[in-house]
């Protein structure tokens, strides 16, 4: 909430107007499932949200977008942890072939996730937010892609 509170108020600072969402509850799941979404959304998308908001909170030419990206930087980076450390737990809970699904995955969504990374942002956002452009979005995919491949 904390994040999406920050960035709505710099989307309207700079005159977009942010759709609301809204939470969906939460649904059981099995091991397995908690495990491939994990893989999907914190392994790879977590992490990868990490890397671009610490490379924002560097990069931005607007303070306030350096500041909005170093907090989120670091809120990011604790989700990624997380993933991780959730990641090698249920691992320890799956059988070997649910471990392999797991692990494709999250092959899968570097894929996926490399593949929208394929072009670079426009130049005015990309300099204002301090977004890498492409070349420098797949330097990161593929350093992140490194780190969870050792976990």
């Amino acid at each position: 909430m904390r994040h999406a509170r920050a960035l709505s108020a710099l989307a309207r600072r700079f005159g977009a107007w942010p759709k609301w969402i809204r939470a969906l509850p939460p649904q059981r799941r099995s091991l397995l499932q908690l495990a491939l979404e994990n893989a999907r959304e914190g392994r790879v998308r977590e992490l990868y949200g990490a890397a671009v908001a610490t490379w924002q909170a560097q990069h931005a030419e607007d303070r306030e977008v350096r500041e909005v990206f170093g907090a989120v930087a670091r809120d990011e980076a604790e989700h990624a942890a997380l993933a991780l450390d959730l990641g090698a737990w249920l691992a320890s809970q799956l059988t070997e072939a649910e471990c392999e699904l797991v692990e494709a995955e999250r092959q899968r969504a570097f894929a996926e996730l490399g593949h929208e990374l394929r072009s670079s942002p426009d130049a005015t956002v990309q300099t204002l937010a301090g977004l890498p452009g492409a070349a420098q979005a797949q330097h990161l995919l593929a350093a992140i892609e490194s780190l969870s491949s050792q976990s």
